[in-house]
């Protein structure tokens, strides 16, 4: 299985044990076996022990693989002049005075959503995690709007690892290629979280793009080695999504795709709905909405981990006999975007669908009732 990773991510970035948080070395943040987020405050946990894999088995359990790529942008790692440098021929004067405003307004904002977070208390109780949760929720309502209008100047902020995403995506071909060529006859899996949704989408896209051209007959046999796809929190948008799907199927059968999703995910909905990746036509992401209104899909499944608005929870009605649970952090959607895999229940039901495999079939799921995405409300592109 190949983990992909999202957004602000940079495995470039030193790995700094005594640090009183971790980095944002993809390493040092999810793809490592230490047993829980210890002391730090950030969204991290090990995806390999999430998801059932033993670290020094000798692949009993399987081989996991961490896929790293620079989701950072350049703002973050050259500094604010540096950026405004490089985007002063794109930028208006009035747009080069009041970006820096934006900036002092996140920045006055930083310290007490830190604090904030680290006040999450460790061992928690329901009463005061949910209180910390609202304290912070409060903190990111009031730099939502500075967020979106800094997007809205500077938009290569988050288009810049979007794009990035695929030049990673070829990477990604390379290193399934690697995989099946060393373990040949083994089915190569795939879960991301995130911008890594993008990595993965782009990767299938160009290797069935690729397959039909003379001499490319090796992409086709390595579709054909893909066999699961657990998407959470997906940040690729449904068209690109749809037009992947359409060349693979051009190719031979495809992926199953398990895409996890919530209805309330803010940091998704900010980044990806105001901070302009490639298309202002583009609206609507995989991890808010799922694939299409109405219609299912034989090799897609759209699946919500937060509850509807009346406080419902089908999908937890659905797994709950069967021993399992999932959930989304909190009603307003603060930390939904990383509560997919900090949350232990939510990892354990992903990591059902890859070593319960009979149990877990789109079909048969569909067959036992298995509650798609509901209540969402489906906005119009173009």
């Amino acid at each position: 299985m190949i983990m992909v990773h999202g957004f602000m991510a940079d495995p470039r970035e030193d790995i700094r044990p005594e640090a009183p948080q971790r980095t944002n070395n993809p390493h040092d943040f999810c793809y490592h076996y230490s047993a829980g987020p210890g002391p730090y405050w950030r969204h991290t946990a090990s995806w390999p022990r999430g998801l059932g894999f033993t670290e020094g088995d000798d692949g009993t359990a399987g081989l996991g693989i961490a896929f790293g790529w620079n989701s950072t942008p350049d703002l973050v790692t050259q500094g604010l002049g540096a950026t405004l440098t490089a985007a002063r021929k794109k930028l208006s004067r009035a747009d080069l005075l009041t970006v820096p405003i934006d900036l002092l307004e996140l920045a006055s904002t930083t310290p007490a959503i830190v604090a904030a977070a680290k006040a999450i208390p460790v061992p928690m109780s329901i009463e005061r995690v949910r209180q910390g949760i609202e304290r912070l929720d409060e903190l990111l309502t009031a730099v939502e709007e500075p967020l979106a209008k800094l997007g809205d100047r500077l938009p290569d902020l988050y288009r810049q690892p979007y794009q990035r995403a695929d030049l990673a995506a070829w990477v990604l071909v390379n290193v399934v290629r690697a995989v099946s060529f060393a373990l040949p006859g083994r089915t190569v899996d795939l879960f991301c979280h995130s911008l890594g949704s993008r990595v993965v989408i782009q990767a299938l896209h160009q290797m069935a793009v690729e397959a039909h051209k003379p001499g490319k007959g090796e992409l086709k046999a390595l579709l054909g080695r893909i066999g699961r796809i657990i998407i959470v929190g997906g940040a690729e948008y449904t068209t690109p999504t749809k037009q992947m799907l359409a060349e693979v199927r051009k190719v031979g059968p495809a992926p199953s795709f398990y895409n996890f999703m919530a209805r309330r995910d803010r940091i998704l909905a900010l980044l990806a709905q105001r901070f302009h990746p490639v298309d202002l036509r583009l609206r609507r992401v995989v991890g808010l909405y799922g694939l299409t209104p109405g219609e299912q899909d034989p090799n897609w499944l759209d699946l919500q981990i937060d509850s509807n608005s009346d406080a419902t929870h089908p999908l937890n009605d659905w797994l709950r006999p069967r021993g399992m649970s999932v959930s989304g952090a909190h009603l307003t959607g603060v930390l939904n975007h990383w509560h997919y895999f900090t949350d232990e229940k939510n990892m354990q039901v992903f990591k059902a669908i890859l070593r319960d495999r009979k149990a877990w079939d789109i079909a048969r799921l569909r067959k036992e009732g298995i509650p798609e995405r509901e209540g969402v409300i489906w906005p119009s592109e173009g």
